[in-house]
This record gives C-alpha cells, structure tokens and sequence, in this order.
C-alpha cells in the first residue's frame, strides 16, 4: 500500500511536466531503435560494434529514450560502461520529461548504474523529475538505501524541488517511512528550511494530514513548534 500511495504522489508531481513536453507524435531514429535494442537484450558484442562503427549514441528511439537511458532502467552496467566509454552523453534527455540516465537509473533501483553515472560526474539536481534531486528521486522510489548511500556520496540534502521543497519536507508527508525523517535529520537536514509558499516542514505536514502521532514525533525535532 505505501508503494502504491508514493506511486500516486510522484504522478501527481510529473503528470504536468510530461504532459507539457510530449509531442503529439515523436519518430524515432533506426540508430537508436537498434541500439537500444542491443541494450534491452543484453547483445553486448553488436552494442560495441555499433560503438565501434561510430553509431551515434546519443538519438533517442521512438519511446523518446537514448540507449544510455535503457541501460540506467534495467540496470545494465555492462551495456551503461560500454556506452560512456564510446563517447555517450551521461546528461542526454529524453523527450518526454528531459530525463536524464541518472534520473532514470534512480526511479527504476539501478544502483550499480547510478553509482557508475555519478562516478562519471552525472549531475544528480538536474534530472529531469521536476527539478528533483536524486535524493528527491529516491526516496519517491521508497529507496531507503539508496537514499543513505547519495548522502554519503555528499549530494546537497537540502536540494528542493521546483516548488521549494526539500527532503526533508517530503520526509514528514504522511506515504513516506518516518525512517526518512530520521535518517535526514542525523545527516544535518536544514530544519528551518521553507518550501516557495513559505511552508515550514511542519507546516507542510499539517497540510499533507499528518497524524497527531506523527506531528508530535516530528515536532521534538523541528525548532519553534
């Protein structure tokens, strides 16, 4: 159930931005269908020849996706290192949201592939999702480990969202684990940071409908409250 509430939660965030950035009708290029379709199959040693002919890798197939970002979703590592080392953009878009492999990697669990893109220098604010971090990313993914391990890489745990709103003020909506909460406030989250409305974190979970329980756990943490 809180899977599928944090599911709800993320479209209601990227509903606009997609539809606002799908074009009525996309024709993809053969390069990249047969790319990425190396990539879906594992075909690793057409993949290189491809690379090796001098393939552009970086066109987006019909789905509006490059092959790196078929790697990210599947967790291809293999294919994703044979990509970058043949010259692919690690910051491609699609076209659907402006996505990035990075911002797909993270949505989908690829942590090999995650930490490979971030090793490369990916950068992890700009993916695409609504101007959400990866951090942001992974814990809409409910990917706690995920989440413990960028901010031990150092991603910024006070990145926000287009709308102002930081980890920590996701950490308090009522779908996500209190464990998120915990875990940013022992990493030094900001707790005075407010949200372009000018929302406290617990203003914010008063108006996501916080439990009493809830509120009151957060509140020890929180200052003026």
């Amino acid at each position: 159930m809180r899977s599928k509430a944090i599911l709800a939660l993320v479209c209601g965030m990227l509903l606009p931005a997609l539809c606002s950035c799908v074009p009525a009708k996309k024709q993809g290029s053969p390069d990249a269908i047969r790319l990425c379709r190396f990539v879906r199959n594992s075909e690793l040693d057409k993949l290189q020849q491809e690379i090796d002919s001098g393939t552009p890798l970086d066109e987006l197939a019909s789905d509006g996706k490059a092959a790196l970002h078929i790697a990210a979703e599947l967790n291809n590592v293999e294919a994703a290192r044979m990509l970058i080392e043949g010259g692919a953009d690690i910051e491609v878009q699609d076209w659907r949201a402006d996505v990035t492999p990075v911002g797909f990697a993270v949505h989908h669990k690829a942590h090999e592939v995650t930490e490979l893109l971030l090793d490369k220098r990916a950068d992890p604010y700009q993916t695409g999702y609504s101007e959400m971090s990866v951090i942001l990313l992974a814990m809409t993914a409910d990917d706690y480990e995920m989440v413990k391990k960028l901010i031990d890489r150092g991603v910024d745990i006070d990145d926000s969202d287009r709308g102002g709103d930081t980890p920590l003020h996701y950490s308090v909506v009522p779908v996500f684990d209190i464990k998120y909460f915990d875990l940013l406030i022992q990493s030094g989250a900001d707790t005075t940071a407010r949200n372009a409305f000018g929302e406290s974190v617990y203003e914010y979970a008063v108006k996501m409908k916080a439990s009493p329980e809830r509120l009151e756990y957060i509140r020890r943490y929180l200052p003026e409250h």
